[in-house]
């Protein structure tokens, strides 16, 4: 018998280190590792649907945006009546900032930082060496003029906004939802999301366009607003 339990005593010695990494790794399992994964595939699931609002979005621009060849002069005035004279930047910044910020919305959003850069003015298309906004870059034409800019027959100015946020999914798509309707004509750039745990980082740039009262120039920049 006492041979037995002598046995018996060696192999759980033995064995005992394992137990205790297996318990360890169950433990940190459950506490750890586990809430977790279950907070990223919650955030997957509000990415889908992130993703699928964009999409119903940009299906209603499009819808609305078809507009027959023989009517671009009638897009045209509604564009120029859209797009004001008036210096609108400081009026985007503060409606920009007041959505994002709202209390009522969905979700979280902290360290706001919205950023004005200087103004610049775009020409006639049919200038070669014309400034402002360009195509997205090619590997044969990394910096070609955008071809959007020959609907244009006068020069316009724009000044770029940058913005970068952490915030939930949730709130991010309610943010691009509330900027649709905004003082003057704006062009959405560039929109960076990267994902994180368990805010994700927004970057993004848009352009705030007017027409020149004058002869196109640069003007000083507006104040930049940040919040947290």
């Amino acid at each position: 018998m006492n041979a037995r339990l002598s046995a018996l005593g060696a192999t759980l010695r033995r064995l005992l280190p394992i137990i205790v990494a297996l318990v360890v790794v169950a433990v940190g399992f459950m506490f750890f590792v586990e809430p977790r994964v279950a907070e990223l595939l919650r955030r997957q699931t509000e990415s889908r649907g992130l993703e699928n609002r964009v999409a119903t979005l940009r299906s209603s621009i499009d819808r609305a945006g078809r507009t027959p060849a023989s009517g671009q002069d009638e897009v045209m005035r509604q564009f120029e009546a859209r797009t004001p004279a008036e210096d609108k930047v400081a009026d985007v910044i503060e409606m920009v900032a007041k959505r994002a910020l709202d209390p009522k919305a969905p979700g979280r959003l902290r360290g706001l930082l919205i950023e004005a850069g200087q103004r610049a003015s775009f020409g006639a298309p049919d200038v070669a060496s014309v400034s402002g906004p360009r195509v997205a870059g090619t590997p044969t034409q990394p910096d070609a003029v955008d071809p959007r800019l020959a609907l244009f027959g006068g020069p316009f100015d724009y000044t770029p906004i940058s913005l970068s946020f952490l915030s939930t999914y949730d709130r991010v798509g309610d943010f691009f939802w509330r900027c649709r309707d905004l003082p003057t004509t704006v062009e959405i750039r560039t929109v960076e999301i990267t994902r994180g745990l368990p805010l994700v980082k927004v970057r993004m740039t848009m352009f705030v366009f007017q027409r020149p009262a004058v002869s196109p120039g640069t003007a000083p920049l507006p104040t930049a607003k940040v919040a947290d």
